[in-house]
């Protein structure tokens, strides 16, 4: 019943629209007029009101009135007017007139209750405050304002006309008292009427200049749409005329850098090549477009693994609403086969493409990514839904979603960017593999993006699965329902028994059965699980549900991170789950050791280097440096390697182009496009990791270095017959008291310090020892640059600072580099100006902090002439493994070499040889000791 009353008044709104609020078209609000006409039409439904708004009155009327009829009369009088009105509005000559209606009955509104106030008598003051009300209706009516001035006037004028008419006794202190209400009514009725009415004049302006720039805007639209068909046709038949003198250039260049050429000659063919190279890149990416758009796009289906592509997308997602009010939810079937066969690199774009729109979309709700397969023989059928609680859309703009360079509902979105051409794409990328895509969705309430796609089943092992699934049970107190209907959903998908706690009593409750094996319970409700735990003495296993990016501080918890999935929570329920600890010892050890693996680090910041190396030194691989790309490339074509990390931002050949030429080598050597380069950056933000593939690279890891996202590299990339089971030691885990090795350094967070590089006091004065020379250097460097107004290098070296900064724990000074490499990066003179002194004069200050820190840590173990002899030991053996490329040994005599770095009269020159180790002048060391060592170290002392 309610459901009909429910439809039959909808019905009757409709209805009521359809007749009354009928005005004319659009055009008649081209002026001002037209749009109080509009105003009026909106609030006809006022009149209706007005039938009846005045009939409860008469009952008063006839008691209190001097002349009752009269006021009768007027009350019924305005019911009439009310009908005929309607009427009017019917007709064919006043339908698009609202205006006059609200006019006459404003008019007669106001002139009536004038009438029957002054005509009131003794109990005119109760009829006084209704009339001054009603003067107040028609200030904010959408009146013409010179129909207001004379409304009012009129009125005011027919109350003393009426009242001395009537013999109203004016010198009534009581009438005096409420007609001086009645003024300034009156008064403040003309006053907030002229100014409502230029603010809506102001306004009604703004918006026809609006409108005008949208229809500018349209055209436009259309014109540029026309312009760029033409484009994409042009360029897609133009493609291999484009890309054939390109590379035909770049081809050249790369055979004249393999002559013999003075250094100028070099320097001008590498800059050619290098933009030549970029040049080709930009060609590229406007031809694949170009592809999409006239149809053309190629599909290169190829084998990969749905795990690896559903973790990449929910990573990517949930660090975008990280910072929201969102929840997000993941629902993975677990029976879908994980290695299929299809283009993953399109597939992820699709992904990402909706998931981002509906993450931009909700402001508050919830994001599901839900994903199901159906088997048949070779192939799965994999349905793909993106659930959101956002705004939704309307019906009329559903067909016009996936059209080019439209964005639907520009009024609910005025704060969302972007060109409306993403769903297009996407939609013709899931044809072009032969899938679809549809959308259903309720105005106000949100949408479902629904993808259903065909991929061909390589190996039929599924996504995910439970050992023993009947032997395991699952309770889980989580009082996020959507979450924990997401958890529900996944351990039951995963075959095995899963129910949940809404509350603590409940909780108490299925504890006491003794039938679960995992308790799944939210990091806010673990104290109180726990006490129920322990009331109840259960041995259920706790595992602690958290938002991304929080702790917990129990290490010794298991830990799933929102939002779970099957792969997730099989890997908790089979005891595989990867849980490390960041700030414990165990985290610094290597899960395996890889002596036979041969690495190169390419980094133009020497601390970087002294960082990456020594969190790669438990692993006992054989390691080089290099400082910048050229290097790099010349390193790879003289030495076979196992894996490269390659440093993203440095001057002269950045990382993106060494990558490139390293690839290129690949047509004359498969070993080269196969060799495994990892992408070292300090600006890991959505969408880097695709920037990097799309580059070349196989993968990429942040700075600061993360020592487990470095263990997951390693073991990933490195040959896994070069990596050798590994037990460690006792010693391995051994360090001295955290608290003793602490030390004080202003505005740097010294363990956060001792973490990053390693774990140790030890490293960590050689990393600060480092910096201190790379900061002496990039402050003279930096001033060069300005002075040059070379902008770009600028911020280089900022951007070099801001990640050597970071690993040393130096993370305000961190930031400030971090703001002024943007502004680098926009030229942005000002704000350099501005700044960049009052950096410079705080990295000095940390600077010479470091220096009489690393003199006060160094006066107990500095060597002196005396130790000559044994310097000397140290050097030919150090000489002896730099000639024959021992790592192992190298890197030991290195360690020994420190204690001499810091002694009178020969401790520069000893840092002097290992900083050319350091960045893999091995020569260049060799050739130092040799001179050294002939002269009896007399060039040294003296």
């Amino acid at each position: 019943m309610f459901k009909n009353v429910k439809n039959l008044f909808k019905k009757c709104k409709t209805t009521y629209k359809t007749i009354f609020e009928s005005y004319g078209d659009e055009s008649t609000r081209n002026t001002f007029k037209g749009e109080l006409n509009c105003e009026a039409g909106k609030l006809f439904f006022t009149v209706l009101i007005s039938m009846v708004a005045w009939i409860t009155y008469i009952e008063n009327d006839i008691v209190l009135h001097q002349f009752p009829m009269l006021a009768v009369s007027i009350r019924v009088g305005l019911t009439s007017l009310s009908a005929i009105l309607i009427v009017m509005k019917l007709t064919k000559r006043f339908r698009n007139h609202p205006i006059i209606m609200m006019t006459l009955m404003i008019g007669y509104l106001n002139v009536a209750t004038a009438l029957v106030t002054g005509t009131a008598g003794e109990m005119a003051t109760s009829y006084i405050g209704g009339f001054s009300f009603v003067l107040m209706i028609s200030t904010f009516a959408p009146l013409i304002l010179k129909h207001k001035f004379f409304i009012s006037t009129f009125s005011i004028a027919t109350f003393f006309v009426g009242g001395a008419l009537a013999n109203l006794n004016f010198s009534s202190i009581a009438i005096r008292y409420s007609i001086n209400d009645l003024i300034l009514a009156y008064l403040l009725n003309i006053l907030v009427s002229y100014i409502l009415d230029q603010i809506k004049y102001v306004s009604w302006q703004r918006q026809q200049k609006f409108m005008e720039l949208v229809d500018e805007t349209m055209n436009f639209a259309e014109k540029a749409e026309a312009a760029s068909k033409a484009k994409s046709d042009f360029l897609a038949k133009m493609s291999h005329e484009i890309r054939t003198p390109m590379n035909a250039i770049n081809g050249m260049a790369e055979l004249a850098l393999r002559e013999d050429l003075p250094d100028a000659a070099r320097e001008h063919i590498i800059t050619i090549k290098q933009a030549g190279t970029n040049l080709l890149s930009i060609i590229n990416d406007i031809l694949d477009f170009s592809k999409i758009e006239s149809g053309k796009l190629e599909i290169v289906p190829s084998k990969y693994l749905f795990s690896s592509l559903v973790n990449d997308v929910v990573s990517i997602i949930r660090m975008r609403v990280v910072d929201s009010n969102l929840s997000f939810v993941v629902n993975i079937d677990c029976n879908v086969p994980n290695s299929l066969i299809g283009d993953e690199t399109r597939i992820r774009q699709v992904l990402l493409n909706i998931l981002s729109n509906a993450v931009k979309y909700t402001k508050k709700g919830f994001v599901s990514f839900s994903v199901s397969g159906e088997i048949t023989e070779d192939t799965v059928l994999l349905t793909i839904d993106v659930t959101d609680t956002g705004n939704g859309i309307k019906p009329e703009d559903l067909e016009k979603l996936f059209k080019e360079f439209v964005q639907v509902d520009l009024a609910a979105h005025k704060d969302v960017e972007g060109a409306g051409l993403g769903l297009v794409i996407t939609k013709k990328l899931v044809n072009a593999m032969d899938g679809n895509i549809d959308v259903q969705s309720e105005y106000g309430s949100g949408s479902t993006f629904t993808i259903t796609l065909s991929q061909k089943i390589c190996s039929p092992e599924p996504l995910a699965s439970v050992e023993k699934p009947e032997e395991k049970s699952v309770l889980v107190y989580e009082r996020n329902e959507i979450y924990a209907d997401s958890i529900v959903c996944t351990v039951d998908n995963l075959g095995v028994n899963c129910e949940r706690a809404e509350n603590d009593d409940i909780l108490r409750e299925k504890l006491k059965s003794k039938k679960y094996t995992f308790l799944f319970v939210s990091y806010p409700l673990l104290e109180h699980a726990r006490k129920i735990i322990k009331e109840v003495k259960s041995n259920v296993k706790i595992v602690v549900l958290t938002e991304f990016g929080d702790a917990t501080a129990d290490i010794n918890l298991d830990v799933l991170a929102m939002p779970v999935h099957s792969i997730s929570v099989a890997n908790i329920l089979n005891g595989v789950a990867d849980n490390f600890s960041y700030g414990t010892n165990e985290s610094i050890i290597a899960r395996f050791i890889a002596p036979e693996a041969r690495v190169l680090i390419v980094d133009d910041i020497n601390t970087n280097l002294k960082v990456a190396e020594g969190l790669m030194l438990p692993y006992q691989m054989q390691m080089d440096l290099r400082s910048n790309g050229i290097e790099a490339v010349e390193a790879v074509k003289t030495n076979s390697y196992d894996l490269v990390f390659m440093d993203h931002m440095m001057p002269e050949m950045d990382g993106i182009e060494a990558t490139k030429l390293i690839r290129k080598m690949g047509k004359e050597n498969p070993s080269y496009a196969e060799l495994p380069i990892i992408a070292l950056t300090a600006n890991a933000v959505s969408g880097t990791k695709e920037m990097f593939l799309a580059n070349g690279f196989n993968d990429f890891l942040s700075k600061p270095i993360d020592i487990i996202k470095l263990n997951a590299i390693l073991t990933n990339w490195l040959p896994k017959e070069k990596q050798e089971k590994y037990e460690p030691k006792a010693t391995d885990a051994e360090t001295s008291n955290p608290e003793a090795e602490k030390i004080r350094i202003a505005g740097v967070d010294t363990e956060k310090g001792i973490s990053m590089t390693g774990g140790t006091l030890k490293g960590y004065m050689q990393t600060l020892a480092v910096f201190h020379k790379d900061g002496l250097q990039k402050i003279d460097e930096i001033k060069n640059s300005l002075e040059t107004n070379n902008y770009l290098l600028y911020a280089t070296y900022a951007h070099a600072l801001k990640s050597a900064l970071a690993n040393i724990g130096a993370s305000k000074l961190s930031e400030s580099a971090k703001a002024l490499e943007a502004a680098g990066k926009k030229k942005d003179a000002a704000f350099i100006n501005s700044n960049n002194a009052k950096f410079l004069a705080n990295l000095e200050a940390l600077l010479n902090n470091l220096e009489e820190t690393l003199s006060l840590n160094n006066d107990g173990e500095r060597k002196t002439v005396a130790d000559i002899e044994l310097l000397r030991s140290e050097l030919n053996m150090l000489k002896e493994a730099l000639e024959s490329l021992d790592s192992a040994a190298i890197d030991k005599t290195v360690d020994r070499l420190r204690e001499f770095s810091q002694a009178d009269g020969i401790g520069q020159n000893v840092e002097n040889i290992l900083q050319s180790i350091l960045i893999g002048e091995y020569d260049e060391a060799v050739a130092m000791i040799d001179t050294s060592i002939k002269k009896d170290f007399k060039v040294w002392l003296s």
